[in-house]
Order: C-alpha cells, then structure tokens, then sequence
C-alpha cells in the first residue's frame, strides 16, 4: 500500500484518529477512497522483527471471526500494517464504556460469544501450525457494524504449536 495514501487517510497520524495504542505502536481510523474506513498500525521503529512475522502469520489466516491483514505498507524506517475496522470497537468498551452494555441484547452477546469461539476454535483447529492466542478478553475481541465479533491477534500473543509438547513463541 502506498504510504502516501495512508498518511493522508489518517491526517498525517493524527492524534485525534488515534484507535488505541500497544507496546508496538499506534492504531490510528482511516478513510481511503470510496470510504473505506481501515485502521493503520504505525508500529514503532525497534519492531521490525515483529513487523516480518505479523505480516507473514496474519496473511496466511482467513476467518471470518479473525481481523483481517488488508495490506502493509514499508517506507523508509516507517512499518505500517493496515487492518480491516472494526465500527462498534471491543467487546470490553461496549461493556464498560459509556453505554454499560445497553447495545448488547442477549442474543447479540451469545452470538459474539459463538463468533469468538469459532475463531478461537479455528486458531487451535483449522492453522497449521495450530496457533494458540494467549491473551483471550473482552479488549481483543473487536465488533463490526452488524456486532458479528472478530478475534484481535498480535505477535505478543500468539504461541504457534511446533511440535505436540513444544511450543514456541513468536516474539
């Protein structure tokens, strides 16, 4: 992806489009053309190991309950990583944010629970190596428009299942 295009999408980073931020950087909102609204990881610049491996685990797994890799973007010393965005934010800010969970219907809770499960199952059942998260709560589950739940992942996170006794930690 161009970088460019990213930098101006998200107001040059500005705070204000700021989703949240990690131990690897900020996730700002972005609009791109035909308003597609992503959001961009500007990860910092002792993280490329990190860079690498996500970008090579994340675009090899698609599921409809895991947040999709759309792109990445290197320029220069800046690593850019382009997520799919999530409009109703986490789980946990539905929650314990200002509206306490007044969206979240019963129905609507059993299916974003059955929508974490089935990605989670798919981690553990469908990835080969099979991947194991880590790092499971209402913060990394993340809800689309319609409130179908996605499973947030990051290298941080994952432990990918080498052998049946021996497991490795992709940091």
């Amino acid at each position: 992806m161009d970088y460019n295009i990213l930098e101006s999408a998200t107001n040059k980073f500005q705070e204000t489009e700021i989703l949240g931020e990690g131990g690897f950087g900020c996730v700002y909102k972005a609009k791109l053309e035909d308003n597609l609204y992503v959001a961009v990881k500007k990860l910092t610049q002792n993280s490329i190991k990190e860079f690498e491996t996500e970008v090579e685990l994340l675009s090899q797994m698609q599921h409809l309950n895991i947040i999709s890799l759309l792109g990445y973007c290197i320029h220069s010393e800046t690593r850019l990583l382009v997520y799919e965005l999530m409009h109703n934010g986490s789980l946990e800010t539905q929650l314990h944010g200002p509206s306490r969970g007044s969206a979240l219907t019963w129905h609507r809770r059993i299916k974003i629970a059955l929508d974490a499960a089935r990605g989670i199952e798919y981690l553990h059942e469908q990835c080969h190596p099979p991947v194991i998260h880590r790092d499971l709560k209402s913060s990394n589950i993340l809800l689309d428009s319609n409130f179908n739940a996605k499973v947030k992942l990051y290298i941080k996170i994952i432990l990918v299942l080498v052998f049946p006794l021996l497991m490795v930690c992709c940091v």
